[in-house]
């Protein structure tokens, strides 16, 4: 016999998968070598000349922790699911959308696109469940 999870129950676990996949990068804000084991030896080389950049880099693992949690918040509060579903969908379409344009990217922001794209796949299947 199987069993069918509730859609709801569904809907809650992907929402926390894609509030840990958006909640991982806060540990660049701890140091800039999590930094570079998130964007790679390249990008903190270039961002140890100017420091400002490595402000800008930690910046981004706020935000992106930020993002992370209310997902993770809406994964057990459904009534929170529609605003944190466009602050997801706003935070990993505009990175998306930026680092597709840009004319060359490390393997590392190439790796982020990509988890980004199946982060939004999940959080599409969640939203209409």
């Amino acid at each position: 016999m199987t069993t069918v999870s509730h859609p709801s129950t569904l809907s809650a676990a992907l929402f926390g998968v894609v509030g840990l996949i958006n909640f991982i990068p806060v540990v660049g804000v701890i140091s800039s070598a999590r930094l570079g084991a998130l964007y790679g030896p390249p990008t903190i080389r270039a961002a140890m000349a100017d420091p400002s950049l490595v402000v800008l880099l930690r910046h981004r693992a706020v935000l992106l922790g930020i993002v992370g949690a209310i997902l993770l918040h809406a994964a057990a509060v459904p009534n929170a699911r529609p605003i944190a579903a466009m602050a997801g969908f706003i935070s990993m379409l505009s990175y998306m959308g930026l680092a597709a344009t840009a004319p060359r990217k490390s393997q590392q922001l190439t790796h982020v696109l990509y988890v980004d794209v199946v982060a939004c796949v999940l959080l599409a299947v969640a939203v209409v469940m």
